[in-house]
């Protein structure tokens, strides 16, 4: 769902350099973040394929990384893409218009097959769009 927290230390601010990484399981993610923690990477998020990464920009920019002031809360909770919100938009009616044409009598339901088929195939509509995001953060295609 895009979750990701990053937390400050308070009365510390600095500016922070994020990166992500495809890894496609745990031993890659181990041996990926073995790799950066020589250059100061520390793991701080995964997500499906991607582990992201923090550091301190200081390690490449020295005291320019210093901030006055903490920069303030953002005002949304959860950020998701626009092609996210689109497909998820899609998806709720799809799903809804299965749901509602069996109760408005357009459609024999007094079969369980309809009902197993209706439920397989929004399972099947929401991993295979899961399974899609991965496979484009695998190959590394970004959109």
């Amino acid at each position: 769902m895009g979750l990701f927290v990053s937390r400050r230390v308070p009365g510390a601010a600095m500016r922070w350099e994020y990166r992500r990484e495809a890894t496609r399981n745990g031993g890659e993610r181990t041996r990926v973040t073995a790799e950066l923690a020589a250059d100061g990477w520390e793991p701080c998020g995964q997500w499906l394929a991607s582990t992201y990464f923090k550091r301190p920009a200081a390690a490449t920019v020295g005291p320019a990384a210093a901030l006055a002031s903490a920069p303030g809360r953002p005002r949304r909770r959860l950020f998701l893409s626009r092609r996210v919100r689109v497909g998820l938009g899609v998806w709720l009616l799809v799903v809804a218009g299965l749901v509602a044409v069996p109760a408005t009598g357009g459609i024999d339901t007094t079969r369980s097959p309809f009902l197993a088929g209706l439920l397989v195939g929004a399972v099947a509509a929401g991993a295979g769009g899961v399974w899609g995001v991965r496979h484009q953060i695998i190959k590394g295609v970004e959109g």
